[in-house]
């Protein structure tokens, strides 16, 4: 089973997310930058998914991801866990090459 959860990215705002399980991401539109784990990742549309681990996520860009998270089969609950997010005005741009 998978949970999806979509989000709008709106320019010069930073989103953290603690992710409690490793999750694929992908872009709907627009284009993104992350970091998990000291890597760096530029996302656009034209990109395939990427598997992420668990751990700090930051997000900044424009456009809509989608984060699909694979739910552990041995669970019996159907909840997906993010232990938390936030949003913050970032200070200025990173180009995505």
């Amino acid at each position: 089973m998978s949970n999806t959860l979509r989000l709008i990215l709106k320019e010069n705002e930073l989103l953290v997310l603690q992710l409690a399980n490793a999750c694929q991401i992908r872009s709907l539109n627009g284009r993104q930058w992350l970091t998990i784990d000291g890597r760096d990742i530029c996302l656009d549309a034209a990109e395939r998914q990427v598997t992420l681990p668990a751990g700090k996520l930051l997000l900044e860009g424009s456009g809509s991801i989608e984060l699909n998270l694979a739910q552990d089969p041995s669970r019996h609950s159907s909840r997906v866990r993010f232990n938390s997010f936030s949003f913050a005005e970032a200070k200025g741009n990173v180009p995505c090459n």
